[in-house]
């Protein structure tokens, strides 16, 4: 076969494979369209979430009813759940946020209303003198207290319900009311159950025929049948009539409510969980006395309350003045507290006290407590307080009415006008002082001392005038030497008694119309005749020390009072002028 015929029948046979596909197309192209539609929603995991998700709210509400459905989901709901709060907690947390509130709310609110109750029902058995005899019985007959009491005022109290499948005996539910020990409900409907059995069999009871009631001890059982379930009630005391009826519309609403269930019970008991409000109603308790208003115990405990709140109040204030005397005590010099037990019976203060300080007891007092019942010990001691230490100094050196004392640092400054014996005993004693190292007596002066200055300012400011260029006394110039040697005399005696040593310079001056030789006789001269004048004016003047001695001299025109311009002024200059000074040495006496 040559290459043409091998050309030809390549293209004969890709024209039948081109009819063939055409033909396949046209009978089978819907049916292999869908195929592959089908093949790519199976193999896409969206496609395939998206139709699962169209159909799981429908297929859930279908399987509502199958309990396998729920057993099955459990474990991967719980996983799921687990780990988003191990992940992250807070949208768990906000999504239980709604109702965790109303839920803690409402048990809170369940909690304290049993407090409540358990709290009033602790009054009125507790604050009256029957309880003190029921508390006796308890003692004596060595049963608790609190059956004693539910002895003398329980009528009846319904303490169990149970509600039992009529069919198997297996307890649906169980409700126990508040105090009562939970038994085991398994154990009393098997044993109620058997005890039915029991007497249909013993005496030929008939299917019908049920056990109504059982008693045991201070304990009554009473049954309710129904048609297929049973209600028992453990009763304490007698029960009336009405309770039956009670009874009746449970059983009656038990049955209404949840029929079906009861017809297909398995034996798990969650399934009549929603029964538990119904069988509490029948949890019923009746006293035989009506509860009485519990307003006398309310008005113990309310005088109880204000005792005590008077008691804090106090507590509180007697605290607070305390603190107070603690205050005063630290603010006041010379006293260290050491010591402060307003709690002890009596209360105790120790501490240190400068004999100088403020009395404690005082401070006691103005902060509110009574110094009576406190016992209180203070050591004595000398404090090292500026203002105490110079107390301490007045005290002690007793300074005349003219003497200031100050205190700076540990130096003692006396200032002001003392005789010589106190300013000896001052230095002597101020040496035992304690917080004083020096007294500084610079400050002090002597009353002769203050005498002597006084005269040396009157006799310096004595001038004696002469006439002329002449020796001769001025006239008037006697009663001022009269007076001069007054005041010399009076020097001289104040000196001697203060031991001083005084001199006085009589000194001669002259106008400046003469020489200088001339001048200077003239004016020693008038000096001279100014001492003898004074000595016939009675001066006596010994020149011994301590005591009085006058020098003269003459100074001629050298020391003019005032410029000579006129004649006035050459007569001011022809005068006799006095120097006093005091010798530093003084003689002891």
């Amino acid at each position: 076969m040559d290459a043409d015929d091998r050309t030809r029948e390549a293209e004969d046979r890709a024209a039948r494979e081109a009819a063939m596909a055409e033909l396949r197309s046209l009978l089978l192209g819907p049916e292999q369209q869908t195929l592959d539609d089908l093949r790519r929603r199976l193999d896409d995991p969206a496609l395939r979430a998206e139709d699962v998700g169209a159909v799981l709210a429908e297929a859930f509400a279908i399987a509502q009813r199958d309990v396998h459905l729920a057993e099955a989901l459990a474990p991967t709901v719980e996983q799921a759940l687990h780990r988003s709060v191990q992940r992250d907690p807070e949208p768990v947390a906000d999504a239980l946020f709604p109702v965790m509130g109303p839920a803690i709310r409402r048990a809170i609110t369940h909690a304290l209303k049993g407090v409540m109750q358990s709290f009033n029902q602790a009054l009125e058995h507790s604050l009256s003198w029957r309880s003190l005899r029921w508390r006796l019985e308890a003692w004596r007959t060595g049963r608790p207290f609190a059956e004693v009491v539910l002895q003398h005022t329980l009528a009846y109290r319904v303490e169990q319900v149970f509600l039992i499948h009529r069919e198997t005996g297996l307890p649906l539910q169980h409700v126990v009311a508040a105090e009562v020990p939970t038994q085991d409900a398994d154990l009393v409907s098997g044993m109620l159950s058997a005890i039915q059995r029991f007497l249909q069999d013993s005496f030929r009871m008939e299917e019908d025929d049920r056990l109504e009631s059982l008693e045991m001890g201070d304990l009554t059982v009473w049954i309710e049948p129904g048609p297929q379930a049973v209600l028992a009630c453990v009763i304490r005391g007698l029960p009336p009539s009405e309770l039956r009826e009670t009874m009746q519309e449970i059983v009656e609403a038990v049955h209404r409510q949840y029929g079906r269930v009861l017809a297909g019970f398995d034996g798990d008991e969650e399934t009549m969980a929603g029964s538990r409000p119904l069988l509490e109603r029948a949890l019923l308790v009746q006293y035989t006395e009506a509860p009485r208003s519990g307003r006398w115990a309310w008005g113990v405990l309310l005088l109880l309350l204000l005792a005590g709140a008077v008691w804090i109040t106090q507590a509180v204030r007697q605290h607070q003045r305390w603190d107070a005397f603690r205050a005063a005590v630290a603010a006041e010099p010379g006293l260290v507290l050491l010591r402060a037990e307003p709690s002890g019976r009596p209360p105790h203060v120790e501490g240190l006290r400068d004999p100088l300080a403020r009395d404690p007891a005082q401070l006691l007092q103005a902060a509110g407590v009574s110094p009576d019942g406190v016992v209180m010990r203070w050591v004595p001691f000398q404090s090292a307080d500026s203002a105490l230490v110079l107390r301490r100094a007045v005290q002690v050196l007793q300074p005349p009415p003219d003497v200031t004392l100050r205190l700076r640092g540990t130096t003692l400054y006396a200032e002001g006008e003392a005789p010589p014996g106190w300013m000896a005993s001052a230095r002597m004693l101020a040496r035992v002082l304690p917080g004083v190292s020096t007294l500084d007596t610079t400050g002090l002066t002597t009353p002769a001392e203050r005498r002597l200055r006084e005269l040396q300012a009157r006799i310096e400011a004595v001038q004696v005038r002469f006439s002329g260029r002449t020796t001769r006394l001025a006239p008037g110039q006697d009663a001022v030497l009269r007076d001069l040697a007054e005041a010399l005399t009076a020097l001289d005696a104040t000196a001697r008694e203060a031991g001083r040593g005084v001199v006085v310079t009589v000194t001669g001056h002259t106008d400046a119309t003469a020489s200088a030789e001339v001048n200077r006789q003239v004016s020693r001269q008038r000096a001279e005749r100014v001492v003898a004048a004074l000595r016939r004016a009675g001066l006596r003047v010994s020149n011994t020390t301590p005591g009085l001695r006058i020098e003269v001299q003459g100074v001629g025109a050298d020391h003019p009072a005032r410029p000579e311009r006129t004649p006035d002024d050459q007569a001011a200059n022809r005068r006799v002028s006095f120097d006093v000074r005091f010798s530093d040495t003084s003689i002891p006496h």
